[in-house]
C-alpha cells in the first residue's frame, strides 16, 4: 500500500448562488479554473482548518462550517495524493486581506466577474 504524499482541501465555495472560482494563467497555456484550496500543512490541526486558512489565503475570505463532500485521490510520484472536498458558504470576503504568497504582487492577479460566477484572476508561475 502506498504511503499518502500530499493532502489538499478545497472547496465547492457559494457566494449566494454564485460559484467562486480562481481563474489561472501561465505563461504559454491557455487559462484554466480551480477551486479555492490549496496543501494541508504540518501546522493545520485538521483538514477543515486547512480549508479555512487556505479560503483566507487566497480570498481574505470566512466560510460557515465545511461538509466535507467528496475525496479524489491520485496517483503520485512516490505515493497517493488525497483531495478533501468541502461544500462551505462564503461569509465573508475582503480581496485586500489576502495572505497567499501569490497575491504578494497586485499584477500577479485581480478580482473579475464571469458568467454567474464571481471569479478570481491570478496568473501563475511556472
Amino acid at each position: 500500500m502506498s504511503d499518502v504524499v500530499r493532502r489538499s482541501a478545497r472547496a465547492i465555495l457559494l457566494d449566494g448562488e454564485e460559484l467562486v472560482l480562481i481563474k489561472r494563467t501561465k505563461p504559454g497555456r491557455e487559462p484554466y479554473w480551480v477551486t479555492v484550496g490549496g496543501g494541508v500543512e504540518a501546522d493545520d490541526d485538521t483538514i477543515e482548518a486547512a480549508l479555512h486558512r487556505e479560503v483566507f489565503e487566497e480570498l481574505g475570505g470566512t466560510v460557515d462550517r465545511a461538509e466535507l463532500v467528496y475525496l479524489i485521490t491520485d496517483q503520485l510520484n512516490g505515493g497517493i495524493g488525497v483531495q478533501y472536498i468541502f461544500a462551505p458558504r462564503l461569509v465573508a470576503m475582503d480581496l485586500t486581506a489576502r495572505t497567499g504568497t501569490e497575491f504578494s504582487k497586485p499584477e500577479r492577479g485581480a478580482p473579475t466577474r464571469s458568467s454567474g460566477s464571481r471569479s478570481l484572476a491570478m496568473p501563475s508561475v511556472n
